[in-house]
């Protein structure tokens, strides 16, 4: 059985909330108090899919940004927004919202989380780094 045609509105909001860095629990609120139009998670993932929208973007991957600027970002978040003792999640979540860089946590090399766990009680002594094995 085809799916029915999706429905202008709702596309609209579902673009529109992808485009805002939304995740599909979030969309779902979205699309309930705006179109009252209530789906399950599943059905948004399937309707993403059909629009060719990504939930997991990987900027470097895409050439957007490299490697390096995203270090500098996490190093000015570090130094500037005193975010020193952010977590991989919380840094991720810093980087989508105040630099507008999306990496998924798959995407980064396994030296990219030493920049990020740093000791807080005194992160400026080089070699003060631990990771969480």
């Amino acid at each position: 059985m085809e799916p029915l045609p999706l429905d202008p509105a709702v596309r609209a909001s579902l673009i529109s909330s992808h485009s805002k860095g939304l995740n599909t629990q979030e969309i779902q609120a979205q699309l309930s108090k705006e179109k009252n139009t209530h789906v399950c998670c599943r059905t948004i993932k399937r309707y993403l899919k059909k629009l060719n929208l990504k939930l997991l973007v990987n900027d470097v991957e895409s050439g957007k940004i490299s490697l390096d600027e995203v270090y500098q970002a996490v190093d000015h978040a570090r130094r500037f927004l005193l975010h020193n003792n952010a977590g991989y999640r919380r840094m991720r979540t810093i980087l989508a919202r105040q630099y507008s860089i999306q990496i998924p946590r798959y995407a980064l090399p396994p030296h990219f989380y030493q920049h990020i766990y740093i000791n807080p009680s005194n992160p400026e002594i080089p070699g003060n780094l631990f990771t969480t094995s």
